[in-house]
């Protein structure tokens, strides 16, 4: 950035908000294009369910995953958990007016598990399940709206709609085409670049995501100072 060079960084943007809000300075003093590296904004199953995506009001996020035996000096929340607070804060388009948290240290110095429940002003609630300790990987994001329900498997590109019709529920799978997300991701940093525009995950909205997790971190911990 220093250098004037366009940048596209990994998730987290930052461990702390003064890195982030530095990161954020730069990039607009140099007046190039920063792009944050959360690479599920761009998997083809969330792009296809956000068209038919409204007013959210419950959404279910589990993400589990094998110990990684690296990334170890964070915790889960920002290792692994950033990913769907960042796609919930997509979807929602606020912070959370109330941070509910628990976690626990299983096989490393920090978080290896945790669980959180965020209300939002509008009323929604999200209930994030997010683990690096289990024995499968599970990508599952699950949005409740008043019309329909949606579920979203990110692993394997699947996305499923209940609708109530008449006395009965129709269960569909919707269309999709599945495209690499990291080739997607990088495209659309191209373009970003060639057309000088915002880029699909901004440093601001990766600032976002970051300031979240650490209020998340923060509510896990609480419960030890008292």
């Amino acid at each position: 950035l220093e250098a004037g060079i366009h940048v596209l960084i990994e998730k987290p943007i930052a461990t702390n908000l003064t890195q982030a809000d530095h990161l954020l300075a730069l990039a607009r003093r140099r007046r190039v294009i920063l792009q944050v590296g959360h690479i599920e904004r761009f998997n083809t199953a969330i792009q296809t369910a956000k068209a038919y995506l409204t007013h959210p009001r419950f959404i279910e996020a589990h993400r589990l995953s094998p110990y990684p035996f690296r990334g170890l000096d964070v915790s889960v929340v920002l290792d692994v958990m950033i990913h769907d607070l960042d796609l919930i804060l997509a979807l929602v388009g606020s912070q959370p007016i109330r941070i509910e948290a628990v976690g626990v240290a299983v096989l490393s110095p920090s978080e290896d598990i945790a669980n959180v429940r965020l209300t939002f002003a509008s009323g929604c609630v999200a209930n994030l399940t997010a683990s690096r300790i289990s024995d499968e990987t599970i990508r599952r994001l699950r949005v409740f709206q008043e019309d329909c329900y949606l579920s979203v498997d990110t692993h394997h590109q699947v996305v499923e709609m209940a609708r109530k019709v008449g006395r009965t529920i129709h269960r569909q799978a919707l269309p999709i085409s599945p495209r690499p997300p990291l080739d997607e991701e990088l495209a659309s940093f191209l373009k970003a670049v060639r057309t000088n525009r915002r880029p699909v995950v901004s440093g601001e909205e990766a600032r976002e995501a970051l300031a979240l997790a650490l209020r998340i971190e923060h509510a896990i911990h609480l419960p030890r100072r008292r």
